[in-house]
């Protein structure tokens, strides 16, 4: 995030899944919250922070102890928080327990995590659009 502010959001309180932002611009002494994000609560998701200063948060888990339902989305917020877009769906499968990095040259790639069904993922996904679209990465 710019000018050393943080956004906070999602996770697990121990029972529930959650959905919720904060944000602090004060080196984390105090925080506002944003309220909840139209995305689903989630859990063990990736986030990263673009050159634009936008935010995406990319998949997690966000079904329950029962039924894992390992998510495949991409939501971005330009406004710290405020507001959220869903981006289009992703070519890769649902997963959780994945990286994700900005690259270099301003890209945005995710790799690796794991399936609803327990398999590990050895892909390498690159949007070069803030989350707008995917490639694959070659081995």
């Amino acid at each position: 995030c710019p000018n050393g502010v943080v956004l906070l959001c999602a996770g697990w309180n121990g029972s529930v899944r959650l959905n919720d932002v904060w944000i602090s611009s004060d080196q984390c002494r105090t925080w506002q919250d944003r309220g909840n994000a139209p995305w689903l609560p989630r859990y063990s998701f990736a986030a990263v922070a673009c050159l634009d200063s936008s935010i995406l948060v990319i998949g997690g888990d966000g079904g329950d102890l029962d039924d894992p339902g390992y998510l495949q989305d991409v939501w971005r917020t330009d406004d710290m928080g405020v507001s959220w877009q869903a981006l289009p769906a992703p070519p890769w499968s649902g997963r959780r327990g994945h990286q994700c990095l900005r690259w270099f040259d301003g890209s945005v790639v995710i790799l690796g995590g794991v399936t609803s069904n327990g398999k590990r993922c050895n892909d390498v996904w690159r949007s070069v659009d803030r989350g707008e679209s995917w490639t694959e990465m070659p081995e």
